[in-house]
């Protein structure tokens, strides 16, 4: 069994709104660049796009939760 990468773990743990709409946007970068002549370019920008919208969704989950745990909401 192979081992799975960012965008395929996402894909299985129900990924939000934000990293679908990043790796949406990177793969559409990266497709513009491979048309540009760089073989595999859309590949990466459709997992750095994912990685990039995860990092944002993660940063907005950690606020939230500090403002919930800062008025008592849970």
């Amino acid at each position: 069994m192979r081992e799975l990468n960012s965008v395929e773990v996402n894909a299985v743990s129900g990924a939000g709104i934000i990293t679908d709409i990043g790796a949406s946007l990177g793969q559409s970068i990266g497709a513009i660049v491979e048309a540009g002549g760089k073989a595999g370019a859309t590949n990466i920008g459709l997992q750095m796009g994912a990685s990039i919208g995860a990092i944002v969704e993660t940063s907005i989950a950690a606020v939230a939760n500090f403002f919930n745990s800062l008025f008592g909401r849970k």
